[in-house]
C-alpha cells in the first residue's frame, strides 16, 4: 500500500534576464546539486509568438526502501517578455510541492482491520522518527533547489521560508 503526504510547498516569483536558461538550469540543480536523477517532464507549452511558456515537472528521488521523495514542479512566464542583449527579460513563476511517498508494509492476504491494525503499529513504532528525518531532509532539499536558482540569477536569497504543512498521522 503506498500512501503520498504533501510536505512541504514552495512558490516563488523571479523577474530574471535569461528567462530561457531558468528552465535548463532548474533542471541541472536536480542532478548537479541534490543528486536526483529521475527526472521526468511531462507537459511543456512554448507559445513561439508571446514567447511564453509553461513546464510541468516530476522529480523522484529514493530516500530508502520504503520512502521516494517526489518533487511536483510548475514554471511559467507570467506577462509579456521583453526582448534584451542577454535574452529575454522577464518574469517567471516557479510552484513546487515536496511529498513523500511510503510504501507500508503488510501481507496482501491480511483482512482489512488487520492491514490497519498492522500499519498503525508499524507507523507509531517502526516508522515514525524515520518519517520526520526524511521530512526535515526534503524540506532542506527544497530550500536548497530554490536558493540556487536564486544564487544562478544573482537573486537575493529567498526571505521566508518554505509553507511547511500540518500533516494527520497517514493510516
Amino acid at each position: 500500500m503506498k500512501k503520498q503526504i504533501t510536505i512541504a510547498k514552495a512558490e516563488d516569483w523571479l523577474t530574471i534576464p535569461r528567462v530561457n536558461e531558468a528552465y535548463e538550469k532548474m533542471m541541472s540543480i536536480f542532478d548537479e546539486e541534490l543528486g536526483i536523477t529521475d527526472v521526468n517532464e511531462y507537459y511543456f507549452e512554448e507559445n513561439m509568438d508571446t514567447k511564453k511558456f509553461r513546464a510541468k515537472i516530476k522529480a523522484k528521488n529514493k530516500l530508502d526502501s520504503r520512502t521516494t521523495l517526489i518533487f511536483d514542479i510548475v514554471i511559467f512566464t507570467d506577462g509579456p517578455l521583453k526582448e534584451t542583449d542577454e535574452g529575454l527579460y522577464g518574469k517567471v513563476i516557479l510552484k513546487v510541492n515536496a511529498k513523500l511517498e511510503i510504501n507500508f508494509p503488510y501481507d496482501k492476504n491480511l483482512s482489512k482491520p488487520l492491514k490497519k491494525i498492522f500499519s498503525f503499529m508499524w507507523w507509531t513504532f517502526s516508522y515514525r522518527k524515520q518519517f520526520e528525518y526524511w521530512r526535515e531532509v526534503s524540506e532542506d532539499k527544497l530550500n536548497s533547489f530554490i536558493s540556487e536558482i536564486r544564487k544562478y540569477f544573482n537573486l537575493e536569497p529567498p526571505v521566508g521560508k518554505i509553507k511547511k504543512l500540518h500533516y494527520k498521522p497517514i493510516l
